[in-house]
């Protein structure tokens, strides 16, 4: 099984609290995870903490019959034209 890279750092809300409930109702059906981490980023900004970004890795793809060596990485839209083109040929 792959490593799991993944942790959660929960956050409380009370229902009994005006503020909490004006948030949860802000929020909605959002991307929670993805709102805060907005969120920490403009505050380590606006203190001055500089944000240094990693590369994407993406994953290849490869075509049977290639070596480690040979392998091409392929946009999402490449492989989309590359799917529609097995699409067309006939038997498929």
């Amino acid at each position: 099984m792959a490593e799991n890279n993944r942790y959660s750092r929960p956050v409380a809300f009370n229902r009994k609290n005006s503020i909490d409930e004006q948030i949860n109702k802000f929020i909605g059906k959002r991307n929670f995870s993805g709102l805060v981490k907005k969120l920490f980023i403009e505050k380590m900004k606006s203190e001055g903490i500089e944000i240094v970004k990693e590369p994407k890795i993406r994953k290849a793809s490869r075509v049977k019959g290639e070596s480690d060596a040979e392998v091409k990485v392929e946009t999402a839209a490449e492989k989309m034209a590359r799917m529609k083109e097995q699409l067309k040929k006939p038997g498929n």
